[in-house]
């Protein structure tokens, strides 16, 4: 069981990984809260003990922060395996202009956090 806090900044939580204190690498890089499978990184500013979670996050698992959450170390399988089907939703976190709105060009951050390395995955944009 792991304490609800927020992200070490507003830069990080616009990166959708949750962050936990390095003493916590049981839960990197993966971590399972619920239905949600995160991507986890250890960050110094997140105290033994506590998970860092996004507004976007949170609101998905229905905590606020200071709330405590069951998380359990996710290890995706060694063999090859297929996935039947995976709903991919996205949101924008804050107003952008034009020249920001680059879909393409977000789609290795996305790919990097969501699949594991050298799995076979397609997309359309």
């Amino acid at each position: 069981m792991l304490r609800v806090a927020n992200c070490p900044s507003q830069e990080l939580a616009l990166t959708n990984a949750a962050f936990v204190s390095p003493s916590d690498s049981d839960f990197v890089p993966y971590a399972e809260l619920g239905d949600l499978v995160l991507f986890t990184r250890p960050h110094p500013e997140v105290e033994p003990g506590q998970i860092a979670l996004n507004g976007v996050q949170r609101k998905l698992l229905r905590v606020s922060t200071g709330d405590t959450v069951r998380v359990e170390p996710f290890t995706p399988p060694t063999t090859q395996f297929n996935a039947a089907g995976m709903t991919l939703e996205l949101e924008f976190t804050k107003l952008r202009t034009a020249t920001d709105l680059n879909a393409a060009g977000r789609h290795e951050q996305v790919r990097t956090q969501l699949f594991i390395p050298s799995t076979t995955h397609t997309q359309s944009l």
